[in-house]
């Protein structure tokens, strides 16, 4: 059910149920790989979680625990969750854990503590735990959910309202629900506002562009008019490939035909024959913004979010060829991955060395772990 209220929201969804051992390791390293600096990310979880030494884990469904000293190697680590966030940079993390039940291994515990336990946010965190820390959340809600899950649900339909009025709203919910027997409890801040749902004052307020979805057309629209004054035919025919029976493409083809019927470029040389003298002013050259380059590259993270990689490239090609070097580390992950275009490892690495030049972390680690 969230994975799909998600989706609605505009977010790119990872979903795993019942985790087993073996699958922890690459679950986490898919997650990381999602991960890009400026995002919004998030994390949910529901099922048994406990705690020992009051770090929070969330044991996979073949765990052998016998004791505490299995619970670390036979469990999530939800400090890793957290750590992965941090390292990549995002600038916003949420974390929902409907993990407080009852520790089914209580009895060979030295110390059985309650719950989970209380968590260090990092900058730009917001941890939503169904109950307090310490205390025993309800296993059901009054449908197929748990009761914290049944609240945010409801929570994220709600329009215009940030994430801490939203969470409240859960509280609320809840504790009426269970007549005080459950409480939910936030830990962490975060910066500027985020909705779920955004109404109008919240657009005009700055909404994050990642969570607000457009509609089939106005995403054909904006597309099309990013590139319908471009000379580059890869933007005309990426339109192409996204919308083969789209409202421009008429327009696309012809301007496909008029690229291709268009005078070659004048050789360098040539070029060079003709620089100003001394009687001649050169003509002005406009320098694109800082502004306008984040947000050619917010743009194309905003496509990529909703799985709209075609749209997504187009966007972050523009800024990547304006020196952002977000953007070129972007674009050269979706060639790493093929992800809209065909996947091109030496294109991939290519836009990870002019990311890098301009000392972008990521894409200096991506080039020392393939010795480019």
């Amino acid at each position: 059910a969230i994975a799909a209220k998600l989706r609605g929201l505009g977010f790119e969804v990872i979903v795993r149920e019942n985790l087993t051992q073996k699958q922890v390791g690459s679950v986490l390293r898919e997650f990381r790989s999602k991960l890009k600096p400026g995002g919004v990310a998030l994390f949910f979880y529901a099922g048994h979680g406990v705690q020992v030494k009051g770090v929070n884990y969330l044991p996979v469904v073949d765990a052998d625990i016998a004791s505490e000293e299995d619970v670390p190697t036979q469990s999530l680590d939800a400090n890793k969750v957290l750590e992965l966030m941090d390292e990549a940079k995002t600038r916003m993390n949420l974390v929902f854990l409907d993990a407080c039940r009852n520790n089914p291994y209580a009895r060979s515990f030295r110390s059985a503590a309650d719950g989970l336990a209380k968590a260090n946010a990092p900058s730009g965190t917001i941890i939503s735990f169904a109950t307090r820390p310490g205390s025993v959340a309800a296993d059901a809600g009054s449908g197929r959910n748990g009761l914290y899950t049944e609240h945010l649900l409801a929570a994220m339909d709600l329009p215009n309202q940030p994430i801490e009025q939203a969470l409240k709203r859960v509280v609320s919910g809840v504790k009426q629900a269970s007549k005080g027997r459950q409480e939910p409890w936030m830990e962490g801040s975060i910066e500027g506002d985020f909705y779920f749902k955004p109404g109008q004052d919240a657009q005009a307020a700055g909404l994050p562009a990642a969570v607000r979805v457009q509609t089939p057309e106005e995403v054909e629209q904006e597309l099309w008019n990013a590139i319908k004054a471009s000379r580059d035919k890869r933007d005309i025919e990426g339109y192409l490939k996204q919308y083969p029976k789209g409202r421009f493409a008429p327009l696309a083809q012809q301007k496909l035909k008029q690229l291709a019927s268009a005078p070659a470029p004048q050789k360098p040389e040539t070029i060079a024959s003709i620089a100003p003298t001394a009687t001649t002013k050169p003509k002005p050259v406009t320098e694109v913004t800082s502004e306008e380059k984040a947000q050619n590259f917010e743009k194309g993270m905003h496509f990529y979010n909703q799985g709209k990689y075609p749209d997504a490239i187009l966007w972050l090609r523009k800024a990547a060829e304006q020196r952002y070097a977000k953007a070129q580390f972007n674009l050269g992950f979706m060639y790493m991955e093929g992800r809209g275009v065909v996947r091109d490892e030496a294109e991939a690495v290519r836009w990870y060395r002019k990311a890098a030049e301009q000392g972008e972390p990521d894409a200096q680690k991506n080039l020392r772990l393939r010795k480019q």
